[in-house]
């Protein structure tokens, strides 16, 4: 089984969503992000999936996993997408069908939770945005576990300040 990068943006309350979308449209996140994940594994929630633009889904050049545990979601996706209801049979599959990229699990709030704290969680790629959104969806608190091991210097665009951090176990 394939160990996995969290990826994600938050505010400085952490949040990471409003009613199923981003509440800033920061290109150089949306840049770092496509950078970052090109060529590998993204695997996210069905409500993440859903909140992408038809003209963005399935992500390019990525194995696109789907986490759902809602009978009958997911008929009709392109058949490159494949649907599991458990991160290790998402995580083999990966490890199968892309045995040279790297994981990355990119949302939704459910998902970010409960997956911080699993055994093979080990990165975290983080956009902390020095700016406070209205947001109903959260990340998780870092675990204790976690250390900060880079940190970009700040960027601004739009008049929000940014900086992209990564963070790996102790």
């Amino acid at each position: 089984m394939k160990n996995f990068t969290i990826i994600a943006a938050f505010d400085r309350d952490r949040g990471v969503g409003i009613k199923g979308d981003l509440p800033w449209h920061i290109s150089a996140d949306l840049k770092h992000f496509s950078r970052t994940t090109r060529g590998g594994t993204v695997i996210m929630g069905n409500r993440t999936w859903d909140s992408i633009p038809e003209k963005h889904r399935p992500f390019p050049e990525r194995l696109n996993i789907v986490l759902c545990r809602e009978p009958g979601w997911g008929l009709g996706l392109p058949t490159e997408v494949f649907i599991t209801d458990n991160i290790e049979t998402a995580l083999v599959h990966a490890l199968q069908n892309n045995p040279e990229g790297d994981a990355f699990v990119i949302g939704g709030g459910q998902v970010f939770n409960s997956l911080i704290v699993h055994e093979k969680c080990n990165r975290l790629i983080l956009t902390e945005i020095d700016h406070i959104f209205e947001c109903d969806t959260f990340f998780p608190e870092i675990p204790e576990h976690f250390s900060r091991i880079h940190e970009s210097d700040p960027q601004e665009e739009k008049g929000f300040t940014f900086r992209f951090v990564t963070y790996e176990p102790k």
